[in-house]
């Protein structure tokens, strides 16, 4: 996972179960692909790797109800995919 995207993880609200020092701006430890998916709880659907590139997919309560496609982000990493996800699921407008 890359720097910018844990830093949108600690700004976007993820539960951090890992230390992260402000001052540095430095993360100690990133989280793990399972605490990604777990913390996208059962909006998480599936991870897929195609030619280099992972993507995950999720959906929300709202998807069927709204008729909207399910969520897909990519990532170089499964990491970064399903972070991605995470973002994408909890973005709250404002």
């Amino acid at each position: 996972m890359t720097y910018e995207t844990a830093k949108k993880l600690k700004n976007a609200g993820f539960p951090f179960t890992w230390d992260y020092e402000p001052q540095s701006l430095a993360f100690k430890q990133y989280p793990t692909l399972s605490e990604l998916i777990d913390a996208c709880g059962d909006m998480f659907d599936s991870l897929e790797k195609r030619g280099g590139v992972y993507f995950a997919f999720g959906s929300s309560k709202d998807s069927a109800m709204l008729k909207i496609d399910p969520y897909r982000e990519v990532g170089s990493t499964p990491g970064e995919a399903v972070a991605n996800l995470w973002l994408s699921l909890n973005w709250k407008k404002d």
